[in-house]
């Protein structure tokens, strides 16, 4: 119990650190450019779906549910896969962006950092939204 308890204290004081050091980083900065105000919303969407996963877990274990069962493991897996699946075509689109659109269109071209940032972010708001979608549909084989 302890355990748990403990596991998500830690998780709601990573949450208000990383949204402390955004607005940090917000405040302390120049002018952003528009891939950053995304990576700033991907980020919020991403701690908003973390915070709201704590808060669910920590309710249900002071009603004395169990904080995880095989529905909840299963549903993380399946909603793993299809995120992995979406990052594997998100980098392939990324690619094939970086290669055919700034040409064609005049437009910029992803720098290293963008992409990574993307590669990184964007599923981990995929993954909260396919396990949220997958938790209230309940089937899951």
């Amino acid at each position: 119990m302890k355990d748990k308890t403990t596991s998500i204290i830690l998780g709601f004081g990573i949450a208000m650190a990383v949204l402390v050091g955004m607005l940090f980083f917000i405040v302390n900065t120049g002018k952003l450019a528009l891939i950053e105000y995304v990576y700033f919303l991907v980020m919020l969407v991403v701690l908003a779906f973390s915070v709201f996963i704590l808060w669910n877990k920590s309710k249900d274990m002071k009603a004395g549910l169990p904080v995880s069962d095989e529905l909840a493991t299963k549903t993380g897996w399946k909603a793993g896969y299809y995120t992995y699946i979406f990052t594997v075509w998100l980098s392939v689109g990324l690619l094939w962006y970086n290669i055919i659109i700034p040409e064609r269109f005049g437009v910029s071209a992803l720098t290293v950092e963008h992409v990574i940032g993307l590669i990184v972010l964007i599923p981990g708001a995929v993954f909260f939204g396919l396990f949220t979608y997958f938790s209230k549909k309940g089937d899951v084989q």
